[in-house]
């Protein structure tokens, strides 16, 4: 049937973008074309001795790649017997031949020829996408749709929409699908089809409150599904005024797990990880067959150190997942995590198990960390030490990567200097790596090479002047060092205007306005940290200035809180004992 036959043509155009994609543009181009359309005028004639030898002889040269000849013998065919079969052929010989001015003449000529036919608008359609010809699509697009059965047409407009997708011309893509598909907008059986098209169209586009504004139509129609859910978490990840409450809305049932995932990842992006936590064990309750939930809940719980409940999540993990590449790579990053929480819980034997399953190639340097941590638990530092020294160094990169791995173990163990010495060797390989240019600066801050650190610091800028990082990590140092507070306070809002999230940059601009003297100021933007970080760092602060403004007790509940998750930590507990001895 007709409608088979569109349904699976279009699904081919994803297939047949890299030949198109790889055709000379100039051919596209062609001014004479319109002129060879024209010229090229189909003579009906009765399909005899000459057509089939005409086919078999195209077939031939197409079996021999000769695509330019099979091409020339399949259109000449058309042009005297003048089916879709013929036309339909000719095509597929220019593609494969990589000429796109051969498709479009073909594609032309079978719509002039047969203009009722709805292949011939399909193959037009396809080919126009393919090539991004978006000047041209809007008319063939408008009769495809107009010819496509009615029962049909919805699925048809969800595949058109995917297509226009890609295309690079957003905003007439955008403008083409608002011509096209307006008169099926009010349409029964195509208003959702339409109103999802649109808006995600408008969304790539960057019109997000135009397509929010499809987005609530699409729910007060009902269409509650996981397509206006990915609408809507698309436009939650744009931070669009209203979206997130109508998500959140639509996932009160629990039904749409899918989306539920995706707001959770911008959750974990925004750092807002204790509503992500609970989503997910909601996720995990009402959906335990499903094994992403657990994986992501699992590795959410070991970064944020809750390290008995992440080897639960993660062994579910592991017993549910299923076979595949995607998998295979996942199941990998699993072990690597269990193989570190049982070397956290000192149990090295059990982690050298986890470690012996991780097969991907990709995670050779994790692994030998992990084992490095191993022989450091075993035999001491030292061991750790030579034994990543052993480990065959095939180029520069690796001897880079062995460098990297000894700074930190010896950073773990507060060596900070043999630390830097190593990651001076490392930089010495790759002198303009901004992100080990980083690391060798927060490494000698720890033994108070200040003046370094500060023109570190302003490399990192001056190689990658978006590094939020550097500007916090730069203002930081002059506030706690109680100098220059006026440059500290401009270098943060830098960083807040390029990360302005970030509970840790929100809690260096809370400390400068501490040190300028702006206690309530620093205690709401700390308050405003610790909501979103629960960073035993910044419980510090925030215990500090609400000791400042004579609320003791409620800075020693903030402390004893933060203690209990993280008893070792040296900034909170001298922080304590500096205070609590006043």
């Amino acid at each position: 049937m007709i409608t088979q036959k569109f349904a699976g043509s279009l699904t081919r155009i994803a297939g047949w973008l890299p030949v198109v994609v790889a055709i000379s543009i100039a051919s596209e181009t062609t001014p004479s074309l319109a002129q060879e359309v024209k010229a090229a005028k189909p003579v009906p004639q009765n399909f005899d001795g000459r057509g089939f030898q005409s086919a078999l002889m195209a077939e031939f040269e197409a079996a021999t790649g000769r695509w330019d000849q099979a091409f020339q013998s399949y259109f000449e065919l058309a042009l005297r017997h003048p089916s879709d079969v013929h036309f339909d052929r000719a095509i597929s010989m220019a593609l494969k031949g990589r000429s796109a001015q051969n498709a479009l003449l073909a594609s032309r000529t079978w719509i002039k020829a047969n203009p009722d036919s709805l292949d011939a608008y399909d193959r037009a359609v396809m080919i126009l996408l393919a090539l991004d010809k978006m000047d041209e699509l809007k008319e063939p697009l408008t009769q495809l749709l107009k010819r496509t059965p009615q029962d049909q047409r919805a699925q048809a407009i969800d595949r058109l929409s995917n297509s226009l997708r890609r295309s690079n011309q957003k905003t007439l893509a955008r403008q083409i699908a608002q011509d096209v598909l307006e008169p099926h907008l009010l349409q029964p059986e195509t208003s959702a089809a339409v109103r999802r098209a649109l808006a995600w169209l408008e969304l790539r586009d960057n019109r997000t409150d135009q397509a929010l504004s499809h987005a609530r139509q699409l729910v007060e129609q009902g269409e509650l599904n996981t397509e206006t859910g990915m609408i809507l978490a698309s436009l939650t990840d744009r931070k669009t005024t209203g979206a997130e409450t109508l998500l959140k809305s639509l996932l009160s049932k629990g039904t749409l797990p899918h989306v539920d995932l995706a707001y959770v990842q911008w959750l974990i992006r925004q750092q807002q990880y204790p509503t992500a936590l609970e989503r997910l064990q909601n996720l995990t309750k009402l959906h335990p067959e499903m094994d992403t939930p657990w994986l992501i809940k699992g590795g959410l719980e070991f970064e944020t150190q809750q390290f008995a409940a992440s080897r639960a999540s993660l062994e579910r993990y592991l017993k549910l997942a299923k076979d595949g590449s995607d998998a295979a790579r996942s199941q990998s990053q699993a072990r690597l995590m269990l193989a570190q929480i049982a070397a956290q819980d000192k149990r090295p034997e059990q982690a050298d198990a986890w470690l012996a399953q991780i097969d991907d190639r990709s995670m050779y340097w994790d692994v030998q960390q992990q084992r490095a941590k191993i022989k450091v638990e075993l035999q001491g530092l030292q061991a750790g030490l030579e034994w990543l020294d052993k480990l065959p160094a095939m180029n520069k990169d690796d001897q880079r990567r062995k460098w990297l791995l000894q700074s930190q173990l010896l950073k773990t163990h507060n060596d900070f200097k043999q630390a830097a010495e190593k990651l001076r060797k490392a930089l010495a390989l790759q002198p303009d790596d901004p992100e080990l240019i980083y690391d060798l600066a927060m490494t000698i801050e720890k033994f108070g090479e200040l003046e370094e650190y500060e023109q570190l610091l302003r490399r990192v800028i001056q190689l990658k002047p978006d590094s939020a990082h550097a500007y916090n990590a730069l203002g930081y140092a002059l506030a706690d060092r109680n100098v220059r507070l006026t440059e500290a306070k401009a270098l943060i809002l830098k960083a807040i205007e390029l990360s302005p999230e970030d509970a840790y940059i929100l809690d260096s601009l809370a400390w400068v306005e501490f040190r300028m003297g702006n206690a309530q100021k620093a205690l709401d933007l700390l308050r405003q940290a610790f909501a979103k970080q629960a960073d035993p760092e910044i419980a510090a602060h925030l215990g500090e200035v609400l000791w400042s403004l004579g609320q003791s007790e409620q800075a020693r509940a903030v402390w004893a809180d933060s203690l209990k998750l993280n008893p070792n930590n040296v900034v909170l507990k001298t922080t304590m004992d500096r205070l609590t001895r006043q």
